[in-house]
């Protein structure tokens, strides 16, 4: 079991970096469905043109969007282990990847989608809300993020304080 002081900081990821490492070279991904409903949105929705992928790891879902022959984005990716962060370099030269804690830190700028797979998991829930609040800020039209699990509550308690929240700024939107 990890440490909960240790979840969204350097130690905790670069070891954790381990079981990441090699996934984005074979393919595999956290979270299909996400991924899924992602590419039918940048498939009716041509004129988006920026995704920022926060918690990119080693950038599986670049590949994954090359894959699915989404090559008319700008993708930029953001995370806090600098390890994944050079896998995913060596695997893919050319992206804008950089070192990034949401948690303390502001994205750089806007993004016509906002994607998040399963970052939400791996941070202390007392940052949810700030944290998606910054997603929302910064997608300029989508947003998109899961999370499997939540610390220091129970499932119920983090899914659903963490789901009226965001029914509430949507709902503010429109």
């Amino acid at each position: 079991m990890i440490e909960k002081e240790l979840v969204n900081n350097l130690t905790y990821w670069d070891g954790y970096s381990q079981y990441y490492k090699g996934l984005a070279e074979r393919g595999r991904t956290e979270n299909e469905k996400l991924k899924k409903i992602l590419i039918k949105t940048l498939k009716k929705n041509e004129q988006l043109k920026s995704l920022c992928d926060l918690g990119c790891a080693s950038s599986g879902l670049y590949q994954y969007l090359q894959n699915k022959h989404i090559n008319n984005i700008a993708y930029s990716g953001f995370d806090i282990s600098n390890e994944l962060l050079l896998e995913g370099k060596k695997l893919f030269p050319g992206i804008y990847s950089k070192h990034f804690d949401i948690t303390s830190q502001d994205l750089p700028q806007d993004y016509d989608v906002v994607y998040s797979s399963e970052m939400l998991s791996h941070i202390k829930n007392s940052f949810h809300k700030e944290v998606i609040k910054k997603i929302l800020k910064h997608s300029t039209k989508y947003a998109l993020f899961s999370m499997k699990y939540c610390l220091n509550e129970s499932f119920e308690q983090s899914f659903f304080s963490t789901l009226h929240y965001m029914l509430i700024r949507i709902s503010q939107n429109y």
